[in-house]
């Protein structure tokens, strides 16, 4: 059988049993309050989150910028057996010798643009400002003083990891 139904008519129990009464009100608003509270103590924990994904983005970088092994010499600056016919000035017209007399470390290298910074493993980080002779395609030159000769024969040719830094 079917039973024809009213739309639009309840009971009062019928409307009664859809409002929540005030006690159920103030324990969803107290619910309410209470993960407001919890959430503002997350976002703190968030910031950790935050943290390890900026380290993580920073390492991903680091890898993008990750040159691998080069081949690593290093030449003595003001030598003119070693360099050309301006021997403290670098091919981007910098003093080279004045910079490592102040402490600056300079390289050379044909595949990385002047003002390059490179962070060389047990090196440090150095700046590219020269050029290698032309033969040297993949190779980086480390520039040493003039009077560090045996130093530069000592380093020899060494394989080491290479990072640019910008």
């Amino acid at each position: 059988m079917f039973y024809k139904r009213k739309i639009g008519t309840k009971t009062k129990k019928q409307a009664k049993k859809r409002q929540p009464d005030k006690r159920s009100r103030n324990i969803l608003i107290a619910i309410i309050i209470t993960l407001f509270i919890a959430w503002g103590g997350l976002r703190a924990e968030n910031n950790k989150g935050i943290e390890q994904t900026e380290q993580i983005k920073n390492e991903l970088k680091r890898q993008k910028n990750d040159l691998g092994i080069k081949k690593i010499t290093a030449y003595n600056v003001g030598d003119i057996n070693q360099t050309d016919d301006s021997p403290c000035i670098s091919a981007n017209g910098e003093n080279i010798c004045l910079a490592l007399e102040r402490g600056y470390k300079r390289c050379a290298t044909n595949f990385l643009p002047f003002g390059t910074l490179i962070e060389i493993e047990n090196y440090g980080i150095c700046m590219i400002t020269d050029r290698t002779n032309k033969r040297y395609t993949d190779r980086i030159d480390i520039a040493m003083k003039k009077n560090e000769y045996q130093r530069a024969i000592n380093f020899g040719i060494q394989k080491l990891n290479v990072i640019i830094i910008n």
